[in-house]
This record gives C-alpha cells, sequence and structure tokens, in this order.
C-alpha cells in the first residue's frame, strides 16, 4: 500500500476493519498511521460479512475497492480502478487479477493444477479490459471493487461468509449475484492487480476441501428455494459417495480428476451442511432479500 502510485487529483484513504482483534493489529495499524491515509473502524461482532458492512456505512468516497490482509496490491492497482471507474460510467462492479504468491514451493498437485482449484486460493485471470463480468466469471473478494452508492444498496449477509474459523463462503458472490439481477453491470480491469499471499497450511488437500465445502454451503444457503424450505438433497449424498470413491481411486497420484473429485465431494458435503442448517433453523434457512 506504500507504494501505491496515486493520481493526483484523487483523494483516498485506507479503511481497515478490527474485526474484533486480540493481537497486535492496533499495534501494527499505528505504525502505518504516518505512511497512510488510514482510517481504523471496529467491528466487535465477528464475520467477515459485518466487517465489510461496517466499512461500506463509513466509506465516503464514490468508489470502494476491497482487497484483503494477506495482499500484496501492485503500484497501479488504486489508479487502474480510478481510470476504469471514469471509462465505464455505467458500470457499478469492477474485477482485477489475483494471482498466486505461495510462500514456499507447492506440492507437485497443486503446482501443475493451480489454476483447477483457483476459487479456492482466489486466483483469478480477469478479462480483457472492459469486458463484462457474468454470472460464470465473478470477481474476488480479494480484489473488487464498486461504486459507493450501489454497494450501499447491497449489503453482505451476515450469515455467508467467514466468521472465526468457519469456512464457510459466498458473500461476495452472493452480492454480485443481487446485482446483475437487479440490474447492474461491471467490467473487467486486469490492469489492477494483485498477489495472493498463500501460507503452507494452506497448500493441503484438507484445505481445499474445507474450502469447496464452505463455499457450497454458502452458495446453497443464498440461493433462493421458494418458500425458503430445504428438502433433503438425496442427490448430494449420492454425489458424495461416487466423488469419495474416485478420489480414493486417484489419491496415489492426485491427478485432474482427483483433485474434481475432492471438489465435488465437498461441494455436495456442503449442500449436506446447509440442509442440515436449515433443519435447525425451523425448516428454512435464512438469505438476505433484495
Amino acid at each position: 500500500m506504500c507504494q501505491l502510485s496515486v493520481p493526483a487529483d484523487v483523494s483516498w484513504e485506507l479503511l481497515v476493519v478490527d474485526n474484533n482483534s486480540t493481537d497486535n493489529t492496533q499495534g501494527v495499524l499505528k505504525a502505518f498511521q504516518h505512511q497512510l491515509p488510514l482510517r481504523v473502524l471496529v467491528e466487535r461482532q465477528q464475520g467477515l460479512s459485518k466487517a465489510r458492512n461496517c466499512a461500506i456505512s463509513a466509506t465516503r468516497g464514490d468508489l470502494l475497492v476491497w482487497t484483503d490482509d494477506d495482499v500484496l496490491v501492485d503500484p497501479g492497482w488504486l489508479a487502474a480502478y480510478v481510470k476504469a471507474a471514469v471509462a465505464f460510467p455505467e458500470a457499478s462492479i469492477f474485477g482485477g487479477e489475483i494471482e498466486p504468491w505461495f510462500e514456499e514451493d507447492p506440492p507437485a498437485w497443486l503446482k501443475n493444477h493451480a489454476y483447477q482449484v483457483g476459487g479456492v486460493y482466489a486466483i483469478r485471470h480477469a478479462s480483457d479490459y472492459g469486458t463484462l463480468i457474468t454470472s460464470n466469471n465473478y470477481p474476488f473478494g480479494a480484489n473488487m471493487a464498486f461504486r459507493a452508492g450501489a454497494q450501499k444498496e447491497f449489503l453482505y449477509n451476515p450469515n455467508l461468509g467467514r466468521c472465526g474459523l468457519g469456512m464457510k463462503s459466498g458473500d461476495e458472490t452472493d452480492v454480485i449475484r443481487r446485482m446483475l439481477r437487479r440490474g447492474h453491470s461491471g467490467v473487467w480491469v486486469p490492469d489492477a492487480c494483485v498477489k495472493h499471499y498463500i501460507i503452507p497450511e494452506r497448500m493441503r488437500p484438507k484445505y481445499v476441501y474445507g474450502f469447496a465445502r464452505g463455499l457450497s454451503e454458502g452458495n446453497a444457503v443464498a440461493i433462493e428455494q421458494g418458500d425458503g424450505t430445504y428438502p433433503f438433497p438425496r442427490w448430494a449424498v449420492r454425489r458424495w459417495l461416487e466423488s469419495t470413491a474416485i478420489r480414493l481411486l486417484h489419491s496415489p497420484v492426485k491427478n485432474q480428476a482427483w483433485i474434481r473429485a475432492l471438489q465435488n465431494a465437498a461441494a455436495a458435503h456442503g449442500v449436506l451442511s446447509a440442509w442440515h442448517l436449515s433443519r435447525r433453523s425451523g425448516g428454512k434457512a435464512s438469505r438476505l432479500t433484495e
């Protein structure tokens, strides 16, 4: 952030949400107060969606650009979004490029198939400049931007997104899906580049499974289901059993079929988890209405 090249005619501030941390977050932020235009917010209620909504309520600018605390931004990152916001006045959503930044050399299965599990590590190759964002290819929260006015109309569902050690996600996907459905449009900005830091603990099959399960659970909760009831998904049981068998068969070589089966089994598990959640909440799954 300290190396950002910001256009002279652009005023900006860096909002950092301390989401009920118990470490030295405040001390680290104080060390950068004289290097960055920091404004620190505190959200005591745990959860990524709650932290994002806290930032939305506090923003004072016209463009709200999102990133994570484990990301290295390109010096031209912010300027690229500003340029795109001017070039595409009809767009409300903007998505940028995300490259993996492995702390150490990844295992062979991850190195060979990194882009097949790109969603797990927030790897995103942005389409050509100005290409429309579609339901087949959403931006990720580590590198996306919204016009502030539009974002304030579409808050993040507190029933989705990371919370503590939980892996449930789908919060940003839910927001973008609802925005597109309501007539907003978005474009890709490949010059807005970041690198996403990936620690060794996340280079394991267990993490891939947990992430894919959490994403599937979040999507199942967010998608409209008529009156909100969830019939028991028998197909998910079959999918989990079939995919688990394929995963075990290909586990010694960890090839493309193994990775696909790993994620399919996790996705089925996530749907079953969403069904269980709906049962616990009285037969209905909570979702944020438009």
